[in-house]
């Protein structure tokens, strides 16, 4: 992940971090709070313990950690492409990546989700507000939802452009080779991705965003054709 942090924290420049943090042992009701510092390398350990949510609670091959990296890096291009820096809180949108599958209808009913996860993230000692607020961004990130908050908005987007990374059909074939996935379900999700990849883009909230997704998915599509020509006959007369 090294390479991918690396991408994104160079959008992201400044050096520190002005966070309330509350003091242990403090009631919700009385609760003291006091100024304290999270610096890059808090940051760093902050996301690492979110993505950790994947290890222990993995969903399928195409939503795992790899996945929720990759959406990671994507927020940043975008944040830095649309000229976003100062206009959303950054560290909110970030938690929201490393975490966007832990809640989500595809896993099932969402408030033991949502209690899943934050119970997870308060034993990895996540910040309440950082919790709270991206779980506030992850809420409508699902292909069919309306996203009123611009970061809601950047998740969206970062999220959609991983629908034509190649290295997710890599995912889902060593999965099928590996006996961790059925026939049944990678056809599920190329039947999908036909189903959706043509509207998608119209929901998408950025210019850049468009033009990234159309490039990708052109790309995806001979990436298919060349490594994959058993699958290729299952997308080829997808409307681009």
């Amino acid at each position: 992940m090294t390479e991918i942090k690396q991408r994104f924290f160079v959008q992201f420049p400044e050096s520190k971090l002005t966070i309330i943090k509350e003091v242990a042992g403090s009631s919700l009701l009385k609760q003291e709070k006091q100024e304290c510092i999270i610096t890059f390398t808090d940051m760093d350990e902050i996301l690492e313990r979110c993505l950790g949510f994947h290890e222990l609670y993995p969903f399928d091959a195409v939503h795992d950690r790899v996945h929720h990296e990759n959406v990671l890096a994507n927020i940043g291009l975008i944040v830095e492409k649309e000229k976003l820096e100062n206009k959303l809180d950054k560290r909110l949108l970030m938690v929201a990546a490393c975490i966007h599958d832990a809640v989500d209808e595809k896993r099932g009913e969402i408030e033991p989700q949502t209690l899943q996860v934050k119970e997870y993230l308060r034993k990895k000692n996540i910040p309440q507000f950082l919790v709270d607020g991206a779980l506030e961004i992850v809420l409508t990130h699902s292909f069919g939802k309306e996203q009123t908050s611009l970061s809601q908005k950047v998740l969206y987007d970062a999220d959609k452009l991983e629908y034509s990374n190649p290295s997710r059909m890599d995912s889902l074939v060593k999965a099928l080779e590996e006996g961790k996935m059925d026939k049944e379900k990678v056809f599920y999700y190329l039947s999908l991705w036909k189903e959706r990849v043509p509207v998608v883009a119209s929901t998408l909230s950025f210019d850049s965003s468009k033009k990234t997704f159309d490039d990708k998915t052109k790309n995806f599509v001979e990436y298919i054709k060349d490594k994959y020509p058993n699958y290729y006959p299952y997308i080829k007369d997808t409307v681009l």
